[in-house]
Protein backbone atom coordinates (compact mmCIF):
# COMPACT_ATOMS: atom_id res chain seq x y z
CA UNK A 1 0.00 0.00 0.00
CA UNK A 2 1.36 3.39 -0.93
CA UNK A 3 2.14 5.99 1.73
CA UNK A 4 -0.86 8.24 0.19
CA UNK A 5 -3.02 4.91 0.36
CA UNK A 6 -2.06 4.99 4.14
CA UNK A 7 -2.67 8.52 4.92
CA UNK A 8 -6.56 8.04 3.73
CA UNK A 9 -7.05 5.24 6.62
CA UNK A 10 -9.81 6.36 8.55
CA UNK A 11 -9.97 4.98 12.24
CA UNK A 12 -11.75 1.98 12.37
CA UNK A 13 -10.97 -1.71 13.93
CA UNK A 14 -12.51 -4.38 13.99
CA UNK A 15 -11.67 -7.26 16.84
CA UNK A 16 -13.25 -10.85 15.35
CA UNK A 17 -13.88 -12.71 18.25
CA UNK A 18 -13.36 -16.20 16.80
CA UNK A 19 -10.43 -17.90 18.64
CA UNK A 20 -10.44 -15.24 21.81
CA UNK A 21 -13.79 -16.41 22.54
CA UNK A 22 -13.16 -19.87 22.12
CA UNK A 23 -10.08 -20.16 24.73
CA UNK A 24 -12.71 -19.04 27.31
CA UNK A 25 -14.67 -22.07 25.85
CA UNK A 26 -12.14 -24.36 25.97
CA UNK A 27 -10.79 -22.92 29.66
CA UNK A 28 -14.39 -23.19 31.49
CA UNK A 29 -14.74 -26.83 29.27
CA UNK A 30 -11.36 -28.39 30.95
CA UNK A 31 -12.96 -27.37 34.87
CA UNK A 32 -14.03 -31.23 34.31
CA UNK A 33 -10.64 -32.08 33.98
CA UNK A 34 -10.74 -31.85 37.78
CA UNK A 35 -12.16 -35.38 37.83
CA UNK A 36 -10.41 -37.77 36.31
CA UNK A 37 -12.21 -38.63 33.58
CA UNK A 38 -10.70 -39.98 30.28
CA UNK A 39 -10.97 -37.42 27.80
CA UNK A 40 -9.29 -35.08 29.79
CA UNK A 41 -6.22 -36.64 29.88
CA UNK A 42 -3.66 -34.88 28.92
CA UNK A 43 -1.78 -35.65 25.75
CA UNK A 44 2.33 -35.31 24.92
CA UNK A 45 1.80 -33.84 21.79
CA UNK A 46 -1.39 -31.97 20.00
CA UNK A 47 -2.48 -31.29 16.55
CA UNK A 48 -5.20 -28.03 15.77
CA UNK A 49 -6.58 -27.22 12.97
CA UNK A 50 -9.58 -24.68 12.33
CA UNK A 51 -10.82 -22.60 10.26
CA UNK A 52 -13.42 -19.21 11.06
CA UNK A 53 -15.48 -17.23 9.16
CA UNK A 54 -16.71 -13.86 9.93
CA UNK A 55 -18.78 -10.68 8.21
CA UNK A 56 -19.49 -7.06 9.47
CA UNK A 57 -19.86 -3.75 8.43
CA UNK A 58 -17.20 -2.00 10.62
CA UNK A 59 -18.63 0.85 10.75
CA UNK A 60 -18.44 1.20 7.21
CA UNK A 61 -21.49 0.96 4.46
CA UNK A 62 -20.48 -2.21 3.19
CA UNK A 63 -19.65 -5.24 4.77
CA UNK A 64 -15.89 -7.13 4.53
CA UNK A 65 -15.79 -10.94 4.57
CA UNK A 66 -12.71 -12.51 6.92
CA UNK A 67 -11.38 -15.90 6.47
CA UNK A 68 -9.03 -17.28 8.78
CA UNK A 69 -7.37 -20.96 9.07
CA UNK A 70 -4.96 -21.78 11.02
CA UNK A 71 -2.97 -25.01 11.89
CA UNK A 72 -1.34 -25.29 15.67
CA UNK A 73 1.06 -27.58 17.15
CA UNK A 74 1.34 -28.13 21.00
CA UNK A 75 3.98 -30.33 23.50
CA UNK A 76 4.02 -30.61 27.00
CA UNK A 77 6.98 -30.84 29.00
CA UNK A 78 7.37 -31.16 32.88
CA UNK A 79 3.65 -29.63 33.61
CA UNK A 80 4.48 -26.34 31.05
CA UNK A 81 2.79 -26.53 27.72
CA UNK A 82 4.32 -24.58 24.50
CA UNK A 83 2.00 -23.92 21.54
CA UNK A 84 3.23 -22.52 17.85
CA UNK A 85 0.26 -20.71 16.15
CA UNK A 86 -0.09 -20.20 12.50
CA UNK A 87 -2.43 -18.33 10.78
CA UNK A 88 -3.38 -17.83 7.10
CA UNK A 89 -5.97 -14.55 6.65
CA UNK A 90 -8.03 -14.05 3.71
CA UNK A 91 -9.94 -10.48 3.99
CA UNK A 92 -12.56 -9.49 1.43
CA UNK A 93 -14.11 -5.89 1.11
CA UNK A 94 -13.58 -2.21 2.33
CA UNK A 95 -11.22 -2.97 4.99
CA UNK A 96 -7.55 -4.88 5.90
CA UNK A 97 -6.74 -6.42 8.22
CA UNK A 98 -3.88 -5.94 10.65
CA UNK A 99 -2.59 -7.41 13.44
CA UNK A 100 -3.93 -10.88 13.64
CA UNK A 101 -2.13 -11.50 17.26
CA UNK A 102 -2.67 -14.37 18.50
CA UNK A 103 -2.73 -14.31 22.23
CA UNK A 104 -2.90 -17.92 24.00
CA UNK A 105 -4.60 -19.22 26.87
CA UNK A 106 -3.95 -22.37 27.77
CA UNK A 107 -5.23 -25.24 30.75
CA UNK A 108 -3.22 -28.70 32.01
CA UNK A 109 -5.22 -30.41 29.47
CA UNK A 110 -5.70 -28.58 26.37
CA UNK A 111 -4.83 -25.51 24.59
CA UNK A 112 -6.62 -23.22 22.35
CA UNK A 113 -5.66 -19.35 20.76
CA UNK A 114 -7.53 -16.40 21.65
CA UNK A 115 -7.05 -14.48 18.30
CA UNK A 116 -7.46 -10.22 18.36
CA UNK A 117 -7.77 -9.32 14.52
CA UNK A 118 -7.78 -5.38 14.29
CA UNK A 119 -9.32 -4.44 10.55
CA UNK A 120 -8.88 -0.48 9.49
CA UNK A 121 -11.25 0.61 6.87
CA UNK A 122 -9.91 1.72 3.92
CA UNK A 123 -11.09 4.00 0.75
CA UNK A 124 -11.65 1.22 -1.46
CA UNK A 125 -12.95 -2.38 -1.50
CA UNK A 126 -9.74 -4.69 -2.10
CA UNK A 127 -8.83 -8.35 -1.07
CA UNK A 128 -5.82 -9.30 1.08
CA UNK A 129 -4.36 -12.40 1.76
CA UNK A 130 -1.16 -14.80 2.91
CA UNK A 131 0.57 -15.56 6.27
CA UNK A 132 -0.31 -14.01 9.51
CA UNK A 133 1.92 -13.22 12.91
CA UNK A 134 2.70 -16.30 14.06
CA UNK A 135 2.60 -16.51 17.57
CA UNK A 136 4.67 -18.77 20.45
CA UNK A 137 2.98 -18.93 23.81
CA UNK A 138 3.99 -21.13 26.85
CA UNK A 139 1.90 -21.74 29.74
CA UNK A 140 1.15 -23.16 32.81
CA UNK A 141 -2.04 -24.40 34.97
CA UNK A 142 -2.11 -24.37 38.74
CA UNK A 143 -5.24 -26.63 40.22
CA UNK A 144 -6.44 -26.24 43.59
CA UNK A 145 -8.84 -28.42 44.84
CA UNK A 146 -9.62 -27.87 48.04
CA UNK A 147 -11.35 -24.99 46.41
CA UNK A 148 -12.01 -26.51 43.03
CA UNK A 149 -10.30 -24.27 41.37
CA UNK A 150 -7.81 -24.30 38.49
CA UNK A 151 -5.61 -20.90 37.49
CA UNK A 152 -4.21 -20.79 34.36
CA UNK A 153 -1.16 -18.50 33.39
CA UNK A 154 0.39 -18.03 30.01
CA UNK A 155 2.86 -16.04 28.20
CA UNK A 156 2.74 -15.40 24.73
CA UNK A 157 4.72 -13.93 21.82
CA UNK A 158 3.38 -12.09 18.51
CA UNK A 159 6.02 -12.16 15.77
CA UNK A 160 5.47 -9.91 12.94
CA UNK A 161 5.69 -12.49 9.94
CA UNK A 162 2.40 -11.42 8.15
CA UNK A 163 2.67 -8.49 5.44
CA UNK A 164 2.77 -5.37 6.58
CA UNK A 165 1.91 -3.77 2.73
CA UNK A 166 -1.17 -5.85 2.68
CA UNK A 167 -2.21 -4.69 6.24
CA UNK A 168 -2.02 -8.12 7.57
CA UNK A 169 0.45 -7.09 10.17
CA UNK A 170 2.04 -4.05 12.25
CA UNK A 171 5.50 -5.17 11.46
CA UNK A 172 6.25 -5.54 15.14
CA UNK A 173 6.25 -8.10 18.10
CA UNK A 174 3.88 -7.74 20.66
CA UNK A 175 3.96 -9.57 24.25
CA UNK A 176 1.55 -11.05 26.18
CA UNK A 177 0.02 -12.19 29.93
CA UNK A 178 -2.84 -13.99 30.62
CA UNK A 179 -4.06 -15.12 33.76
CA UNK A 180 -7.63 -17.12 33.93
CA UNK A 181 -9.49 -18.49 36.78
CA UNK A 182 -12.00 -21.69 36.30
CA UNK A 183 -14.46 -22.78 39.28
CA UNK A 184 -16.25 -25.81 38.85
CA UNK A 185 -19.62 -26.55 40.23
CA UNK A 186 -21.18 -29.45 39.41
CA UNK A 187 -22.29 -30.24 35.83
CA UNK A 188 -21.48 -26.71 35.71
CA UNK A 189 -18.27 -24.22 35.23
CA UNK A 190 -17.34 -20.47 35.53
CA UNK A 191 -14.17 -18.70 34.15
CA UNK A 192 -13.16 -15.32 34.44
CA UNK A 193 -10.08 -13.58 32.48
CA UNK A 194 -7.92 -11.15 32.14
CA UNK A 195 -5.01 -10.43 29.81
CA UNK A 196 -2.60 -7.43 28.84
CA UNK A 197 -0.90 -7.16 25.77
CA UNK A 198 2.04 -5.48 25.31
CA UNK A 199 2.79 -3.78 22.02
CA UNK A 200 5.42 -3.42 19.66
CA UNK A 201 5.50 0.44 18.71
CA UNK A 202 4.96 1.09 14.33
CA UNK A 203 6.02 3.68 13.09
CA UNK A 204 2.92 3.10 10.81
CA UNK A 205 0.19 2.83 12.71
CA UNK A 206 -0.80 4.44 16.38
CA UNK A 207 -0.81 0.85 18.22
CA UNK A 208 -1.61 1.11 22.05
CA UNK A 209 -0.97 -1.52 24.87
CA UNK A 210 -4.23 -3.06 25.45
CA UNK A 211 -6.30 -5.29 28.29
CA UNK A 212 -8.70 -7.68 27.68
CA UNK A 213 -11.37 -9.47 30.32
CA UNK A 214 -13.90 -12.21 29.79
CA UNK A 215 -16.63 -14.24 31.14
CA UNK A 216 -17.72 -17.64 30.22
CA UNK A 217 -20.68 -20.01 31.52
CA UNK A 218 -20.19 -23.84 31.01
CA UNK A 219 -22.41 -26.87 31.12
CA UNK A 220 -21.07 -30.10 30.70
CA UNK A 221 -22.86 -33.96 30.03
CA UNK A 222 -21.57 -37.26 30.96
CA UNK A 223 -20.45 -38.33 27.76
CA UNK A 224 -17.77 -35.66 27.34
CA UNK A 225 -19.78 -32.65 25.78
CA UNK A 226 -20.70 -29.52 26.16
CA UNK A 227 -22.36 -25.84 25.72
CA UNK A 228 -21.67 -22.45 26.52
CA UNK A 229 -21.89 -18.98 26.66
CA UNK A 230 -18.81 -16.21 27.01
CA UNK A 231 -18.74 -12.53 26.64
CA UNK A 232 -15.39 -10.73 26.10
CA UNK A 233 -14.28 -7.29 26.10
CA UNK A 234 -11.02 -5.90 24.83
CA UNK A 235 -9.29 -2.89 24.54
CA UNK A 236 -9.08 -1.68 20.00
CA UNK A 237 -5.39 -2.47 19.05
CA UNK A 238 -5.45 1.36 17.45
CA UNK A 239 -6.24 3.89 20.38
CA UNK A 240 -9.00 5.80 20.35
CA UNK A 241 -11.11 3.55 18.78
CA UNK A 242 -14.00 1.67 19.99
CA UNK A 243 -13.95 -1.14 22.59
CA UNK A 244 -14.36 -4.85 20.99
CA UNK A 245 -17.62 -5.99 22.90
CA UNK A 246 -18.59 -9.52 21.80
CA UNK A 247 -20.42 -12.28 22.52
CA UNK A 248 -20.60 -16.46 21.63
CA UNK A 249 -22.20 -19.90 22.27
CA UNK A 250 -20.33 -22.85 21.55
CA UNK A 251 -20.51 -26.53 21.64
CA UNK A 252 -17.63 -29.12 22.52
CA UNK A 253 -17.65 -32.89 21.57
CA UNK A 254 -14.82 -35.86 22.16
CA UNK A 255 -14.97 -37.86 18.93
CA UNK A 256 -12.88 -41.04 20.23
CA UNK A 257 -10.64 -41.03 22.63
CA UNK A 258 -7.94 -39.30 20.61
CA UNK A 259 -10.14 -36.39 18.61
CA UNK A 260 -12.19 -33.56 19.81
CA UNK A 261 -14.43 -31.01 18.02
CA UNK A 262 -15.40 -27.40 18.85
CA UNK A 263 -17.46 -24.80 17.31
CA UNK A 264 -18.95 -21.59 18.11
CA UNK A 265 -21.19 -18.68 16.69
CA UNK A 266 -20.84 -15.50 17.70
CA UNK A 267 -22.17 -11.70 17.48
CA UNK A 268 -20.58 -8.22 17.76
CA UNK A 269 -21.82 -5.28 19.94
CA UNK A 270 -19.48 -2.10 18.52
CA UNK A 271 -18.17 -0.81 15.56
CA UNK A 272 -14.95 -2.88 16.39
CA UNK A 273 -16.55 -6.01 16.24
CA UNK A 274 -18.06 -7.92 13.31
CA UNK A 275 -21.89 -8.58 12.94
CA UNK A 276 -21.47 -12.54 12.59
CA UNK A 277 -19.61 -15.18 12.43
CA UNK A 278 -18.34 -18.95 13.79
CA UNK A 279 -15.65 -21.35 13.30
CA UNK A 280 -14.71 -24.89 13.93
CA UNK A 281 -11.64 -26.41 15.44
CA UNK A 282 -10.59 -29.86 15.16
CA UNK A 283 -7.78 -31.63 17.40
CA UNK A 284 -5.59 -34.53 17.69
CA UNK A 285 -3.86 -35.97 20.75
CA UNK A 286 -0.92 -38.14 20.72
Amino acid sequence: MSNANETQLTCRTACVCGYRILATAVLVFSASCFAATSHCAAADFSVVAGAELSSGTFGAEQNTDIFIATADIEAIFDGWQARLSVPYVRVEGPAAFIAPGFTVTSISAGLEPIRTVTVIETQQTQTSEGLGDVRVAVSRGFVLPYLGVLIDVSLAVKLPTGDVDQLLSTGEADGSLDVDVIKRLGDFSISAGLGYTMSGRSSRFDVQDRTRASLSFYRGFYNGTGVGLAADWRQAVISGLDDVKELSVYFSAPLGDQFSVLGYALTGFSDTSPDVGGGLRLRADF
